[in-house]
């Protein structure tokens, strides 16, 4: 975001997506740091949103739930959490979380989204 952003504002705006993680709001044993760093990832999230909405720069945050990926495996063989219980028709594909961040960085989707920190 820092290098991107004095591009955005000289090109009248844009969208910057976030990824995040439902573990932004929730305490997951044995993931203190990463339970901590997505609770940051959001709240950076929620205060740029704020902050750059004057410049028609949006901030928002995609929290897509679990991916069905190599991590997520690696994650269900720990036995660590409630997460690597999860059955894995659960999670989604790992397009669906790539086709949200086209439908939110493309023109028209980041010029109709109503700003939400105002």
């Amino acid at each position: 975001m820092r290098a991107a952003l004095p591009h955005m504002r000289d090109d009248g705006g844009r969208i910057v997506v976030n990824i995040s993680s439902g573990a932004a709001n929730r305490a997951l044993v044995g993931w203190s740091h990463y339970c901590s760093t997505q609770a940051a990832a959001k709240k950076l999230t929620e205060v740029a949103h704020r902050e750059l909405h004057q410049h028609n720069i949006r901030v928002v945050g995609l929290s897509q739930g679990t991916v069905a990926t190599d991590f997520m495996a690696t994650i269900r063989d720990a036995k660590i959490n409630a997460v690597s219980d999860l059955d894995w028709v659960s999670h989604i594909p790992p397009h669906w979380t790539a086709e949200a961040v086209a439908f939110y960085a493309a023109t028209e989707a980041a010029h109709s989204l109503e700003p939400i920190f105002q």
